[in-house]
């Protein structure tokens, strides 16, 4: 009898030792939860099916969420429009009404984002679901409180036609954002850094800046204030451009060493060009060999920026804000820079202007 009950409770641990290897196979096996998760989460967010499905069949978990932003894989999915990764996600399980830090659900981030694919799918499924009855409220109403709410802090966020680029604590820890980093990405501001200090000689730690966690990964990382921008577009997002603009600076800094002191040393070569970016829409651009070229400028699709239209080399550029408090502390200057064309292998061409 007893041989009997081994053999049964042996047979049965190893369909179980069976079942478990099966739900984790593949590349990804061998990884931990956590790594997972957040490759998970990355991939879901650039649309790649195929390496989502192969983290699943490692175990990564579809409903894990990343430290802090709470993200979801089906979140990022929702919020980059990937219909195909979503509906993948939501066959394996993948939870729609978790919410992100901001109380935000996957369908709450499609709509923000204009995802009208996933919008529409999302919401299918959550009518799909809605036949289950809710279970019976057992907990006791909370108490009312008497004491007066204080009034919320708002900021004064800049008109329609603002020129000016929203100072550093505009955006609050726990917003969402826009950040620039080789292209417009999803993050929210973990910390925000000091303020521009006019009297400074030099820039302090984090001047200017806010801690960024992307939603495609969990690394955390200090952006330049003019590299963050809210999810709605604004006029300052061209307006900012309007002005004239030196072209082609470049500034070399050398570190010189006398006995026990150390200095910095600054040079410049002198810009070559100048850019004339008007209100009416139009530009006037002056080469180094006399040469002017004018057109249009429209507002750049993706972000904060302009397009100069059939300018220098027959190109469309796309003038981005690239300020920094050290420039602003060295000379008083906002910088931008000219981005060519993807694919054109022509190098970008640095902007300066003084102040406003």
């Amino acid at each position: 009898m007893k041989q009997t009950a081994f053999r049964i409770l042996t047979f049965f641990s190893v369909i179980l030792l069976s079942i478990a290897l099966h739900a984790q196979t593949g590349p990804w096996a061998k990884y931990d939860a956590t790594f997972k998760g957040d490759a998970l989460v990355r991939e879901a967010d650039a649309g790649n099916l195929e390496e989502v499905k192969s983290i699943v069949a490692g175990g990564g978990n579809v409903n894990y969420q990343l430290p802090y932003t709470f993200l979801t894989p089906l979140m990022a999915a929702a919020s980059a429009n990937k219909p195909s990764v979503v509906e993948y996600l939501l066959q394996q399980g993948a939870k729609p009404e978790l919410k992100d830090n901001n109380g935000k659900t996957a369908l709450d981030r499609a709509r923000s984002f204009n995802a009208a694919d996933v919008v529409k799918l999302l919401s299918a499924n959550s009518t799909k679901n809605t036949n289950t009855p809710a279970p019976p409220i057992t907990t006791k109403p909370t108490p009312v409180n008497n004491t007066p709410a204080a009034k919320p802090v708002t900021i004064q966020k800049p008109v329609a036609n603002s020129s000016a680029w929203p100072v550093v604590g505009t955006y609050k820890v726990g917003d969402s954002i826009l950040f620039y980093a080789g292209g417009w990405k999803r993050g929210t501001i973990k910390e925000t850094g000091t303020a521009y200090n006019a009297g400074a000689k030099n820039a302090a730690t984090g001047e200017n800046k806010y801690l960024i966690v992307p939603d495609a990964y969990n690394w955390p990382e200090w952006m330049d204030w003019s590299q963050v921008v809210g999810l709605t577009r604004e006029g300052w997002w061209t307006n900012w451009f309007i002005g004239t603009w030196n072209l082609g600076e470049v500034m070399a800094v050398n570190t010189r060493t006398e006995g026990n002191y150390e200095h910095n040393e600054y040079s410049y070569h002198t810009a070559t060009d100048v850019l004339q970016v008007l209100a009416n829409g139009s530009y006037i651009w002056k080469t180094m060999d006399g040469k002017t070229f004018r057109g249009k400028w429209s507002a750049d699709p993706v972000g904060p920026g302009i397009v100069i239209e059939k300018g220098y080399k027959g190109l469309n550029w796309t003038l981005r804000n690239q300020s920094s408090a050290i420039t602003m502390h060295i000379r008083k200057l906002e910088s931008g820079r000219l981005f060519p064309p993807a694919g054109t292998y022509v190098m970008g061409i640095a902007a300066k202007r003084k102040m406003k």
